[in-house]
């Protein structure tokens, strides 16, 4: 099953004449995909057969791994400072909760009530999640990466993106 592809969807703005990506941009466009995906998980799966069901969700599952990667792939090229290290640990932790949500999902058959109860209430939790990024990890990380360091991974990032979308 192919990757859901997140470039086609994104605006004309995130990626620079340069060949660079905006990667907060795209990030942030990034989770409003997922977020898409499971909305259209949840509005069909009482409706779908288990197959279709499996089908979605996989797409979901696949999305948040490469999010995942890209994460990883930022987070290691920045150098953060102390204040920003705080904010990262936080974060991290964050992340590790979401990701082990993630995980006892996919402990589930996609026939079992649970299942269904499970997706839903990701949905909620990505909305936690989102609002945890935009009030305290984008003011007190990314907004504090040097622009040095922005240009130097921007290209990094671009080429990290294609690889994980196609």
């Amino acid at each position: 099953m192919a990757t859901p592809s997140v470039i086609s969807q994104l605006p004309d703005n995130v990626f620079q004449i340069t060949g660079n990506v905006n990667f907060e941009t795209y990030m942030n466009d990034d989770l409003r995909f997922i977020d898409n995906l499971l909305d259209v998980l949840n509005l069909h799966i009482n409706e779908w057969d288990s197959d279709k069901v499996l089908e979605k969700a996989d797409d979901v599952f696949t999305a948040f791994k490469r999010r995942f990667g890209l994460e990883d792939f930022l987070i290691r090229r920045i150098k953060p400072t102390v204040s920003m290290q705080v904010t990262l640990k936080e974060f991290l932790k964050k992340r590790q909760e979401f990701r082990n949500e993630l995980d006892n999902i996919l402990l589930l058959h996609v026939d079992e009530p649970d299942f269904k109860t499970a997706t839903k209430h990701l949905s909620h939790t990505i909305s936690k999640h989102v609002t945890y990024l935009k009030n305290v990890f984008e003011p007190s990380f990314i907004n504090k990466i040097p622009e040095e360091q922005m240009a130097s991974i921007s290209s990094d990032f671009y080429r990290k993106v294609l690889n994980l979308s196609f």
